[in-house]
């Protein structure tokens, strides 16, 4: 049976043929998303539109709108990397697959982002093999950092404020996974229920220094959960780059 928090990700990530419908207004030939907002009626005296909830960092937020409230939710996608900098994603961006402190390989998927509620944000980020439809993701609840040119990111340096996708061990694709391009799909909603949907093609990659041998290993096509991986003979375990932030948010796949 699926885990009813499961099935919630997944209709976030509308899957299979409704995911394709919904996902039809991207642009074909760069791999943007379309805005993906309905914004309705105007009015920011009301916004915002609930109470912020806590996001799984902890910590509340009192941070003020950034941005036009009245014009469309504006979202490019991130990546955090282990030199601590947060790096746009465009199509064919090869995104690092980072050991993080729980273990296994992930991507940490965030946004910048204006015309936007910082406090509170729902951010889902999902990488799918588009010749299976499996799909890895995860949702957690992040307040956006305000930046001096007028918009608002995943703070870099705080891996809480990231989707921790996990990729790593491969047990959902019967592809070598730093061999293959997948599709990147992010969703990011507002506590108003204004939503952007974005979707890149991209290829993840074992770069992260000093762990590329069991990266290499628990990531190819076949990995069998628990087998020995020789390749990793000499390197430190996961986490010290950085700390115990990955925890908090909730994935898997379907």
């Amino acid at each position: 049976m699926r885990h009813p928090l499961q099935a919630v990700l997944l209709a976030a990530l509308v899957l299979g043929a409704a995911s394709s419908a919904q996902l039809a207004g991207c642009d074909d030939e760069t791999g943007g998303g379309g805005s993906g907002v309905d914004a309705g009626a105007c009015d920011p005296t009301v916004l915002p539109c609930a109470p912020a909830p806590v996001p799984d960092g902890g910590g509340s937020c009192s941070l003020p709108f950034v941005g036009d409230p009245c014009a469309p939710l504006e979202v490019e996608v991130l990546y955090f990397d282990v030199d601590q900098e947060n790096h746009p994603i465009a199509a064919g961006t090869e995104i690092p697959l980072i050991c993080p402190p729980q273990g296994g390989r992930v991507m940490f998927l965030g946004v910048r982002a204006r015309n936007v509620d910082p406090c509170g944000v729902s951010l889902t980020g999902a990488l799918r093999d588009v010749d299976s439809n499996a799909v890895r993701v995860e949702q957690r609840i992040v307040n956006l950092a305000p930046t001096d040119d007028g918009w608002a990111e995943s703070s870099p340096g705080d891996i809480s404020n990231f989707a921790n996708v996990p990729i790593c061990p491969n047990q959902w694709t019967d592809k070598t996974i730093y061999e293959s391009d997948f599709r990147l799909e992010l969703v990011l909603q507002d506590r108003c229920g204004r939503q952007v949907q974005k979707q890149e093609t991209v290829r993840p990659a074992c770069s992260e220094p000093g762990h590329e041998g069991e990266c290499r290993c628990m990531c190819r096509a076949g990995y069998v959960l628990g087998e020995p991986c020789p390749e990793a003979a000499g390197e430190e375990p996961c986490g010290a780059t950085f700390g115990e932030g990955g925890a908090g948010g909730a994935g898997g796949g379907p």
